[in-house]
């Protein structure tokens, strides 16, 4: 089985991603079953032209005698339609008036298909949640949900439902598999800072202690591993938001998930290169290209999926494209011109792109450097204060006479 996630096509992008997707399928070609779990459209824009592409990939996989599952999510409705809604129509149409032993499947309602012998409960992005499809939602109604069902807010409301369809399904099947794309409530996950509430849209944090239910989702685009629960992450990244990613195609066999390197692009964020260095004074050293395979290797050994119930294998690219790869160096001033000082020549021509961003840390490094053992005792009063002003020409130089009057004002020199 191969798991594709949270795709976002765009036509500038289309190309490199579809033909990476393509040679993916094609190096596992034995696999029959192909799981499509959006989102399938841009977050900022709705590309038509991309999406027909796609869509003319799904008809290739489909001819091949492929099983697709192609679910919608939170990024693919217009209005209240799915953005591929027409096509879904017809292979409805299509599969009425012909005998194969292959589908395509487009899921925009919950249900569960048993799978390679495992019964996997599909539950794509809604807007609302119909109880006429549901008539068995009234009868799970219990104490614990009382208030929400009272609540005005619409999505408490819809988050309530949600999970009392998840304790349908999981009541009915056991050793259930939940792939879905919400947020789980009130729990920061590894190498995550927010945190979810049920007026998210998010399913209850105690489906994470279910020994016997398996958890896959995607929607916070960072790869890791929770207990129960699976984040694979995004195809690729979608913004410099995603810093210092590596992005996953995934296989699922025999109870063991494979995450395999994409490659597609990188963001990576770097500190200026330090050389040689004492107290007063320090040297720079410009960034080299084997100083981003140094960065990338560490990605790779850092390790997201050691907090799991089961088993996730890893496997990573030997080589780095540097035109995959945008850089985000942290600089002490901001200067363009004097770029060769930052990044070897050589490799501004190599990378897609070279951003520089203003330190914030520098004047942590100075009370790390005042805080030092060794040398509380070898510095007086006027050392100190010698000390501060190196800082201050070496750190602002255009704006020291500045800061060095209003220290004066204030007696510290």
């Amino acid at each position: 089985m191969l798991l594709i996630w949270d795709i976002h096509l765009t036509s500038r992008i289309k190309d490199k991603l579809l033909n990476s997707l393509k040679t993916f399928i094609q190096e596992h070609n034995e696999e029959k079953n192909l799981i499509f779990l959006g989102d399938f459209v841009y977050h900022f824009s709705y590309d038509r032209n991309a999406l027909l592409e796609l869509y003319d990939l799904f008809l290739e996989f489909y001819t091949q005698w492929k099983n697709l599952y192609i679910l919608a999510w939170n990024h693919d409705r217009l209005g209240n339609t799915f953005v591929f809604e027409e096509w879904r129509k017809a292979f409805e149409i299509l599969s009425r008036m012909k005998n194969s032993d292959n589908e395509i499947c487009f899921i925009t309602k919950p249900f569960v298909k048993e799978i390679e012998w495992k019964n996997i409960c599909f539950l794509p992005a809604m807007l609302e949640i119909d109880e006429k499809d549901f008539p068995w939602i009234d009868d799970l109604k219990d104490e614990k949900y009382t208030e929400e069902m009272k609540s005005k807010n619409k999505n408490l409301t819809f988050s309530t439902q949600l999970n009392l369809v998840v304790e349908r399904f999981t009541k009915k099947y056991s050793d259930l598999t939940l792939i879905h794309h919400y947020y789980v409530e009130w729990v920061s996950f590894p190498w995550q800072k927010a945190k979810f509430s049920f007026r998210d849209r998010a399913l209850s944090q105690h489906w994470l202690d279910q020994a016997d239910l398996q958890i896959i989702s995607w929607h916070l685009h960072q790869a890791f591993a929770y207990k129960n629960y699976l984040c694979t992450g995004s195809l690729r990244a979608t913004s410099p938001l995603e810093i210092d990613q590596i992005k996953y195609f995934w296989t699922w066999n025999d109870g063991k998930f494979t995450a395999h390197e994409t490659g597609i692009n990188y963001y990576f964020t770097m500190e200026r290169k330090t050389g040689n260095a004492d107290l007063f004074t320090q040297s720079f050293q410009a960034i080299s290209e084997n100083d981003i395979l140094t960065h990338w290797k560490s990605l790779q050994d850092s390790d997201n999926f050691k907090d799991a119930s089961f088993t996730v294998e890893t496997n990573y690219k030997d080589s780095l494209d540097m035109k995959n790869v945008s850089l985000s160096l942290s600089v002490e001033k901001l200067q363009y011109d004097n770029m060769d000082e930052f990044v070897e020549p050589k490799l501004q021509q190599s990378l897609q792109n070279v951003q520089l961003k203003k330190d914030t840390k520098s004047t942590e490094k100075l009370l790390e450097q005042l805080e030092k053992p060794d040398l509380a005792g070898q510095l007086s009063f006027w050392n100190w204060l010698e000390l501060l002003k190196k800082f201050l020409k070496k750190q602002y130089p255009d704006d020291y006479e500045e800061y060095e009057k209003l220290l004066q004002e204030m007696k510290i020199l």
